[in-house]
């Protein structure tokens, strides 16, 4: 009966729970041939049970991956050495991450080890995975280290085109070895929440990552030798960079604007020590196409707008300017802010706590965006202490 539902619901596999795969490949042969050949996604922990599940393959049609611990895990909680003969019962042993790597999941296209501990050789067994179709990887949150991504550079996905590394051990060092990764479509990489202050200059501006459009560095300590680096990669697909919350200045951002991504169309630089000759080295980027521009949490004044307005940016449509610190003479910024050029603009978003709501709004209308679809104003409350 089970045999002939799954016949006509395929889906049916994919909303049981995680350890109902092994009860049904342990009944009749009939049913096990079913499952293997109906079952297009595998969601477990990793575990002694649900990997001995993994390697009773093959899995024809799977194409998602997912094994999660059995419990939440900080990264203080994780050892930062890995031994065979001593591992943590919700990290699973090295034996367990040979078996992940010697499944037979000839279509896999997704896989999301997050939140689990690829420290030390587990990583290596993982990244000796034959998944040629492979397209995506969430490695985030796992107690990778310098190591590890050395580990990782021998994976042979010669079809993956997005990676999540945040929040992981490794630092700039690290840089050199991902940058040289054999990953000739990679189109989207998260390194986020990593510590890469240091290791930029020796990098080479070539890559092996010509088509990458999406690159996130946010909160990495980077500095003005990172983005120095970053202006010289040979990146002509990039489309988007998250840089908010680093420690870049002025210099960085002149180093930045110098940059020639063609076809360039959102930038986050939020929450780094920036203020009016940053924006006036923005404001002359040659990046025509960009789109969104996000600037929460910097330093900027009235000069500073005005530096911006002189943006050339024929294709902004987003616009965030919030928390912005030394706005008291508010409208005076907001008179420059609204002679900006830019006649695709459909969404502006300003706040600061010297802004005055109601006049604030009133110059806001006198700019020149027919466009302009969202106008949001908010009034920041600053906390004494």
């Amino acid at each position: 009966m089970l045999s002939d539902l799954i016949d006509h619901v395929q889906q049916l596999l994919e909303y049981l729970p995680s350890d109902s795969l092994g009860p049904l490949l342990g009944t009749s042969s009939a049913l096990r041939h079913k499952v293997h050949n109906h079952a297009t996604k595998i969601i477990g922990h990793i575990s002694d049970q649900d990997i001995a599940v993994l390697a009773r393959g093959p899995w024809p049609q799977v194409t998602h991956l997912s094994l999660k611990c059995a419990v939440h895990l900080r990264r203080s909680d994780l050892r930062q050495d890995y031994h065979l003969n001593n591992a943590s019962a919700v990290t699973s042993t090295g034996l367990l991450w040979t078996d992940v790597a010697r499944a037979s999941l000839p279509r896999l296209e997704c896989l999301d080890l997050s939140n689990s501990n690829l420290a030390g050789l587990a990583i290596a067994h993982v990244s000796q995975g034959r998944w040629l179709k492979l397209k995506t990887s969430n490695l985030a949150s796992s107690n990778i280290s310098n190591s590890g991504i050395h580990h990782l550079g021998s994976a042979h996905w010669p079809l993956l085109q997005e990676l999540n590394l945040s929040n992981n051990s490794f630092d700039g060092w690290a840089m050199m070895p991902l940058l040289c990764c054999k990953w000739p479509i990679m189109q989207s990489v998260n390194l986020s929440k990593n510590k890469l202050d240091y290791g930029w200059t020796e990098l080479p501006a070539e890559t092996a990552w010509p088509l990458l459009k999406d690159l996130d560095l946010s909160g990495c300590s980077l500095s003005h030798q990172a983005a120095r680096a970053l202006s010289n990669f040979n990146w002509p697909h990039l489309e988007r960079l998250d840089l908010h919350d680093n420690h870049l200045y002025n210099s960085a951002v002149r180093q930045l604007a110098q940059a020639s991504w063609p076809r360039f169309r959102e930038l986050w630089l939020g929450g780094n020590e920036v203020g009016a000759e940053g924006i006036a080295h923005l404001s002359n980027s040659e990046w025509p196409l960009l789109e969104a521009l996000h600037l929460n949490n910097l330093d900027l004044d009235a000069t500073a707008f005005g530096h911006l307005r002189r943006g050339r940016w024929p294709c902004l449509q987003r616009l965030d300017i919030i928390h912005v610190e030394r706005m008291s003479s508010s409208i005076e910024a907001i008179e420059q802010l609204v002679q900006g050029r830019w006649p695709l603009l459909q969404s502006l978003h300003i706040g600061s706590s010297g802004l005055h709501y109601a006049a604030g709004v009133t110059e806001l209308i006198k700019g020149q965006w027919p466009l302009l679809k969202t106008l949001q104003v908010s009034l920041v409350c600053q906390v004494a202490h």
